[in-house]
């Protein structure tokens, strides 16, 4: 199984009545000549054929690729151009008859993970956009304390005006040669004295940072490696686990839903087609495969879901 990340700003993106994600239109700037080796020079439009036989191999043409579900096909063909989820490719300024290629999937195969999602909101949001602000303000903030430090060591310099001509050697060892008169009046001095008390920027830094740590909760993720304490409890460990997978959980589904179940399914359905898989046990066939994670995350997940369960339980065996 292949798989492409695609760069934001390149697709886009459209959701079925389910909110899953069905359709995705993309774009690419390919050579003539990597298009004539990937879809065939008789495929090719007229313009990308007469840049190959111009000697313009590498001219750069923008090709669109649409994968779709179809609505008009015979689910009875087992044709590509028939089945479930069409793909199309084309170069842009081409005429309306010059396809560079026609296929389709059994399934659908885009994988399109969301954070989070509002009605509508097709690409949803992450952590990053709510810390994008901080990010920008950390940047403009190392800048100026990279600036105040500099002019501290190495400050703008003034002088007579009879030294304009002369570059002053400000390396180790360098020498200035003055007039008397110049270096009586004092030579190259500083313009202006500069002493930056940073501590301010600093705290002002790592408040910043704190605020990015936050928005991508690495607290949560990091709640013991980040603890300064040295006595902590049974009871407080497990609290801190059942927020953590509270704060977590939505995010947790939907990741579930989005990505990690839809691979599984194609993998898995493309080594069946591959005859990788042998034929499941008579007991098992028809049956509805449920895949159960092992991660660190998902077990604490589950287990937050036991924990209450065994509260219950030790509630109901006190009264009885």
């Amino acid at each position: 199984v292949f798989a492409h990340s695609f760069s934001v700003g390149e697709y886009y993106l459209a959701e079925d009545e389910f909110g899953r994600v069905d359709t995705s239109h993309r774009w690419m700037e390919m050579a003539a000549e990597k298009i004539v080796d990937r879809f065939g020079y008789e495929n090719c439009p007229s313009m990308v054929q007469s840049d190959f036989d111009n000697n313009h191999p590498q001219a750069k043409h923008t090709v669109h690729c649409v994968i779709e579900k179809r609505k008009d096909r015979n689910p009875l063909s087992s044709l590509a151009q028939d089945m479930q989820f069409g793909v199309y490719y084309w170069v842009q300024g081409s005429a309306a008859d010059e396809v560079l290629h026609i296929s389709g999937y059994k399934r659908n195969r885009l994988i399109a993970p969301r954070w989070d999602t509002e009605p509508g909101d097709v690409y949803g949001y992450s952590p990053a956009m709510d810390a994008l602000g901080d990010a920008a303000t950390l940047q403009e903030q190392h800048i100026d304390k990279a600036t105040a430090i500099k002019k501290s060591y190495d400050p703008p310099l003034q002088g007579p005006e009879s030294l304009r001509k002369h570059r002053a050697k400000t390396f180790p060892g360098g020498i200035s040669y003055s007039a008397t008169q110049d270096i009586q009046k004092g030579g190259f001095r500083p313009l202006y004295e500069v002493k930056p008390d940073i501590s301010g920027l600093m705290a002002d830094m790592s408040e910043t940072r704190e605020r990015i740590r936050g928005a991508f909760f690495s607290d949560l993720f990091q709640m013991f490696t980040n603890l300064d304490r040295r006595q902590i409890t049974a009871e407080e460990i497990v609290r801190r686990y059942e927020e953590k997978v509270l704060m977590l959980g939505p995010v947790l589904e939907r990741l579930s839903r989005e990505l990690l179940q839809p691979v599984v399914d194609i993998v898995f359905a493309d080594m069946v087609d591959a005859e990788l898989i042998p034929p499941a046990p008579e007991d098992l066939q028809g049956q509805e495969i449920k895949v159960e994670y092992i991660s660190m995350l998902h077990q604490a997940q589950q287990a937050a879901g036991i924990q209450t369960l065994e509260r219950t339980i030790g509630f109901v065996g006190t009264l009885g």
